[in-house]
């Protein structure tokens, strides 16, 4: 079942090679996401708000608002504000 969500995409020449790989993380992501709407539950964490998503997917509007939509369309967002407990050990820099 996992290759179903792993298999690669059409491949297109006219993408620049130096965003090539970007472009296909961000294809991949959104077939998972596809595949997995209105199928089972899937558990997201990130530390970018929804507006900042856009960088991840390569500034592609298009392909971001789809995520989103499939993604928020049943969704529960918790937001969790304060201190990392992961950045506990952290020297803080002054």
């Amino acid at each position: 079942m996992l290759t179903s969500y792993c298999s690669t995409p059409r491949e297109s020449p006219r993408k620049p090679a130096v965003t090539e790989g970007i472009q296909t993380g961000a294809d991949l992501l959104f077939q998972v996401f596809s595949q997995r709407y209105e199928n089972g539950s899937t558990i997201v964490t990130t530390n970018q708000v929804y507006k900042h998503w856009a960088k991840i997917f390569n500034n592609d509007a298009t392909l971001t608002s789809a995520v989103l939509d499939r993604l928020l369309h049943h969704a529960e967002t918790v937001t969790i504000e304060g201190k990392s407990y992961r950045m506990k050990d952290q020297i803080e820099e002054p």
